[in-house]
């Protein structure tokens, strides 16, 4: 079955094959009113993607572990491996999928306003 990437509680459900994240660490307000950082854990399994979608703020990156290709529109398509740090900026849409034999982790933070979903997903 789908297992469900959930960002926040507000956060809008993805429903993807072999993504989870796990519960966020913290949901921090922060010094820029009605926003707050939301950090976690997103783990992939092998050919796992998570779909087109897009966040309602900046995500911060860095690969854990493994590999995982980032298809971010209107920036060229980039290979992220263990070490790497990589942005999205907010509302623009992106695909995470792991094209390799192994499982690939990634910690995250979100820098978003909390009148906003975290995570959307697009059709």
């Amino acid at each position: 079955g789908a297992v469900l990437l959930i960002i926040a509680a507000a956060a809008q459900p993805i429903a993807q094959q072999g993504v989870s994240l796990q519960a966020p660490f913290q949901e921090t307000d922060i010094s820029v009113p009605g926003h707050e950082a939301v950090t976690g854990i997103v783990d992939f399994a092998s050919g796992a993607t998570t779909g087109r979608h897009l966040h309602g703020g900046e995500m911060v990156g860095y690969m854990v572990s493994g590999s995982v290709v980032l298809e971010q529109d209107g920036v060229a398509t980039r290979v992220l491996n263990a070490g790497d740090t990589f942005i999205v900026p907010a509302r623009v849409i992106h695909t995470h999928t792991n094209r390799s034999q192994s499982a690939a982790r990634m910690f995250v933070t979100y820098i978003v306003d909390k009148s906003k979903a975290v995570t959307t997903p697009v059709r």
